[in-house]
């Protein structure tokens, strides 16, 4: 199925799955407009995140998608101080930079076309827009109820794209059929549901720096799974591991200059 419908079915599965806490509905409902509508654009963004991520990996594959991901990073840096009036930080800017060589090696040697690439480095900023967002507007709120209250309104709000992709696109299938459903379960459940809270619990015991850290390392473990499940390596010149090393590299010591910066400061 598309990447749009899988994106759809993923929202709708982990909203029913997130309306049998009890009391979550109610308190969605008594929470002020401008809280709801805030919610509301940063889970639409999600989905739009979600949507360009699958649609990236269905046009090239996941190594090239993960690298694109990576470049969150520098988008970070860009839209940061904009919604939380942090600091510019000129060497995230830098370590931004670094990523557009590996980039074109990675559009150069992996032989897939560059819209895959675009929608990677799409996916990249709306994914960086939600994870700075989520910040800015509701870290005090109770993560069960921003989750619900984020996928619910979101899902309401790129529900209507859903007819006007089918429209241009007739041919595709929308309903998800045999295993579709139980990958849908697991990406929903497990990928959504249970990493979400788990994540925003492990803040609360574990540094900034540890998290940015384990977080970075998604495009490394993503990249040897995609090796060992889907033999993707086959697939790949020696230029696009070259690229793949320039993204992750400066996506990797990002927190490690982060943590030495932040060091300094304080002596």
């Amino acid at each position: 199925i598309p990447g749009i419908s899988t994106v759809f079915f993923r929202m709708l599965i982990t909203v029913i799955a997130f309306s049998f806490f009890p009391g979550i509905i109610s308190k969605t409902i008594k929470l002020p407009w401008i809280q709801l509508a805030r919610l509301g654009t940063i889970g639409f963004l999600l989905a739009l995140h979600w949507a360009l991520f699958f649609g990236a990996i269905k046009a090239s594959n996941v190594s090239v998608t993960l690298c694109c991901i990576a470049t969150s990073s520098f988008f970070t840096a860009l839209f940061e101080p904009v919604f939380t009036r942090k600091r510019f930080q000129w060497h995230e800017l830098f370590l931004g930079f670094l990523v557009i060589p590996g980039i074109y090696l990675i559009y150069k040697f992996s032989g897939y076309p560059m819209i895959g690439i675009a929608l990677g480095i799409g996916a990249a900023i709306f994914g960086s827009l939600f994870s700075v967002m989520n910040k800015a507007w509701v870290t005090e709120m109770d993560p069960v109820l921003v989750t619900f209250a984020e996928l619910s309104i979101g899902l309401m709000l790129f529900s209507p794209l859903v007819p006007v992709y089918y429209f241009y696109y007739p041919t595709e299938i929308f309903i998800p059929t045999g295993f579709d459903w139980l990958w849908l379960g697991i990406l929903a459940l497990f990928c959504t549901c249970l990493a979400y809270i788990s994540s925003l619990k492990a803040l609360k015991v574990l540094t900034t720096f540890t998290v940015t850290l384990t977080i970075n390392l998604e495009p490394v473990y993503g990249i040897i799974m995609a090796i060992l499940l889907f033999q993707e390596h086959k697939d790949m010149g020696w230029g696009f591991y070259i690229g793949a090393l320039i993204v992750v590299g400066s996506v990797f010591i990002h927190p490690f200059v982060d943590s030495r910066l932040a060091r300094a400061e304080r002596q």
